[in-house]
């Protein structure tokens, strides 16, 4: 009554305001530049990671952030949909995705180290995410052995505490100076016994597909197995199953290896 709307004119922004579990939404421009600059100040300059990713990285006065564009990344995940859908089923909607990356980054951060999600940006249709920066190197470019240990065990303690990520890919543990970091959570999910083999199964197909040495794998998914609380006939029993070598339709000529490996691996842990 004591308040009169002329004395209280509306944010320019409402939805500024709108706090999620972390960070916080807007709505307007979702231009790389536009969404990074709240958090890294003016002049912004932003530079993409590569063809293939969704990210991109944005500079300025106050800092670094990376900008995820969910838009970018769905065609990318179309033959990795086709391929999951017997094991895992890739989410592919850009929100759904934005959505569960927001959760699990919370979710997991008692687990391993993941980034902070400072805001959510929405514009006709397309989704924005503005993330912490996590300075370090993609275990799959590592050719030290410990960091390899060091993934399979952090892909362990996510397994055992009733967690998988769908989307394995030793390029989204980062090594850094505290330890291993997870950057890539929008496929994360609570864990089943397939989910568990689909992500051994993708963390196998990626390194095979990259011509990662097959030590630098043995030391990944020793320390795994040897972390992991699933019983290791079980465990080997759900990868070996069809469904689960779906991946293995481009390269079905390392099918008798993959085998080989697990089935040699898995004895030696029990």
């Amino acid at each position: 009554e004591e308040c009169r709307l002329e004395e209280a004119p509306m944010l320019e922004d409402p939805w500024s305001l709108a706090r999620t579990l972390e960070g916080f939404i807007r709505l307007g421009s979702v231009s790389y530049e536009a969404v990074a600059s709240p958090h890294v100040g003016e002049p912004v300059e932003c530079s993409r990671v590569g063809i293939l990713h969704s990210i991109t990285l944005c500079r300025g006065p106050r800092g670094v952030v990376v900008v995820k564009d969910y838009g970018v990344s769905s065609f990318k995940w179309i033959p990795a949909f086709l391929a999951s859908t017997p094991a895992s089923r890739f989410q592919r909607d850009a929100k759904s995705r934005a959505a569960t990356e927001l959760a699990y980054s919370r979710i997991l951060r008692s687990v391993v180290k993941t980034p902070r999600v400072l805001s959510i940006n929405l514009q006709d249709g397309r989704v924005v995410a503005v993330k912490e920066y996590i300075a370090g190197k993609p275990v799959l470019e590592a050719r030290d052995p410990k960091a390899w240990r060091e993934a399979g065990r952090a892909l362990a303690r996510i397994h055992n505490t009733g967690y998988t990520l769908g989307d394995a890919n030793p390029s989204n543990f980062l090594v850094t100076r505290e330890g291993i970091a997870l950057v890539d959570l929008e496929q994360a999910r609570k864990a089943t016994p397939r989910r568990i083999a689909w992500d051994m199964v993708t963390v196998i197909a990626y390194t095979q597909l990259m011509g990662v040495d097959i030590s630098l794998r043995s030391e990944l998914l020793k320390e795994y197995l040897g972390e992991v609380d699933m019983p290791k006939s079980k465990l080997a029993g759900e990868i070996l199953k069809p469904e689960i070598l779906t991946p293995y339709i481009i390269m079905p000529f390392k099918i008798p290896e993959t085998i080989k490996m697990i089935l040699s691996t898995t004895t030696v842990s029990q």
